[in-house]
């Protein structure tokens, strides 16, 4: 497999602009075709999400084209690719942090929501159907949402920080309780009427 060799020339080369640029551009087809729900490619995923989060990561500003990147790591999500969702995070994350902008006002072709939306369903499905350590990497998003689109997504925010606070007499991992306090501090700081508010509904 050629993978693992991919991956570390691409890591090697990381500081070289021009042949990063066109090397990524090869490998772009490769990393979709991983991710594709049809193909399913399981033995190979965590190969395709590393590949994504180098490309993304070592560029300095996200262009148009790599949001499909995201596109694609939300689709495998969705389909076949739920137990990645520790490995995702990261890539899901520098998308957020690189270009807000995008994130806010973009949507998603496949899904047919927005990419704002693409993460709430994440979320929801997360707390759904995920075991608390599932559970830890979703609070996590929630916390990048917050951090990165300050004075945006005060529905966000809304939505989710009440099931967020119900969530703290369950967790028995001492990392989700702590985790899950930082998520409501990052609510707080984002906009404490809106927060002080949801828990005060909480009691």
């Amino acid at each position: 497999c050629a993978l693992p060799i991919f991956k570390t020339l691409m890591h090697s080369i990381s500081n070289e602009a021009e042949l990063f640029a066109r090397l990524s551009m090869k490998i772009y087809p490769l990393i979709l075709n991983i991710l594709d729900p049809v193909v399913q490619a399981m033995d190979f995923i965590e190969y395709g999400i590393d590949l994504a989060t180098c490309i993304i990561d070592n560029v300095e500003a996200i262009r148009p084209e790599m949001w499909r990147l995201f596109e694609a790591l939300s689709v495998s999500f969705n389909e076949f690719a739920f137990d990645y969702l520790p490995y995702m995070i990261v890539p899901f994350d520098i998308f957020i942090a690189k270009d807000p902008r995008t994130f806010l006002s973009g949507r998603s072709e496949s899904l047919g929501i927005s990419y704002l939306d693409v993460i709430g369903k994440l979320i929801v499905k997360t707390f759904d159907t995920g075991g608390q350590m599932d559970k830890k990497v979703a609070t996590r998003m929630f916390m990048s949402v917050l951090h990165n689109c300050q004075g945006h997504v005060d529905g966000f925010l809304g939505m989710f920080l009440p099931g967020l606070i119900d969530q703290i007499p369950h967790a028995s991992e001492f990392s989700y309780r702590r985790m899950l306090i930082e998520a409501i501090a990052s609510a707080l700081v984002y906009n404490p009427e809106l927060a002080l508010q949801s828990l005060h509904q909480r009691g």
